[in-house]
């Protein structure tokens, strides 16, 4: 992991109800917008490379939380 990306995680606002459903809708709508691209250009790879980064670095930042979560949970079960 980057560290700008770790730097924009930290930065991040506290994790509650409402920025959790803003955070898998953010990566919804890439991901809708990747297939978009890559099915109106699927011979410009070009058009769509941004798109690709973007879905990445939103499909890491919710596998990070899921796996902090989980820990989180897995501490809160053994303490």
């Amino acid at each position: 992991m980057s560290h700008r990306m770790i730097g924009i995680l930290l930065q991040a606002e506290p994790l509650d109800e409402v920025s959790l459903k803003k955070l898998l809708l953010q990566f919804e709508k890439r991901l809708y917008r990747n297939q978009e691209l890559r099915i109106k250009f699927p011979d410009m790879p070009e058009k769509y490379v941004v798109s690709n980064r973007m879905l990445l670095l939103q499909f890491l930042i919710v596998t990070l939380l899921v796996f902090v979560l989980c820990r989180f949970h897995f501490v809160l079960i053994f303490d």
